[in-house]
């Protein structure tokens, strides 16, 4: 059975954060407030405190899959992975980004990285299971959160 965490990047710390996710509404002048934090999963203690618990974007929020890559770093959603053997034909199709396939919630997909607004599981060239291409092939490289921070977004 695999792990249930995620990973969310900090609005303080500006650094990620992995555990379990936790949604709050806080009340400001009279409007409310949604929040989002990761609590530490290695956390000894069982009260939320400010040494376990970390205040996130809820955009980058991201659920481990089960799967690593080929140095054994956990793959999460909205990671970018790039392949590096020949198993995907051509240069084009070599980075993706992993996400849960939506219209059917059957698995976790790989989505190619440079064709964006493409329906993931219409194209079988532009998406693939994810189970199917994991292992030695694969390397982590980035996370499509980090990018729209690096592009201002």
């Amino acid at each position: 059975m695999r792990e249930i965490k995620f990973k969310g990047y900090g609005i303080r710390g500006k650094e990620w954060h992995y555990g379990f996710v936790y949604n709050y509404v806080t009340c400001r002048d009279g409007v409310a407030v949604e929040h989002y934090a990761i609590q530490l999963k290695e956390s000894k203690e069982k009260l939320i405190t400010d040494n376990n618990m970390f205040e996130v974007e809820e955009a980058s929020i991201g659920q481990y899959t089960g799967f690593k890559d080929k140095n054994g770093a956990e793959i999460y959603e909205g990671d970018i992975v790039e392949y590096v053997s020949d198993t995907l034909m051509n240069e084009d199709n070599k980075v993706f980004i992993v996400e849960w396939e939506t219209e059917t919630n059957n698995g976790w997909l790989i989505r190619n990285y440079n064709y964006p607004d493409e329906t993931a599981i219409d194209n079988e060239h532009l998406s693939y299971w994810l189970n199917d291409y994991i292992g030695l092939q694969s390397e982590v490289v980035g996370n499509i959160y980090e990018e729209e921070l690096k592009e201002g977004k």
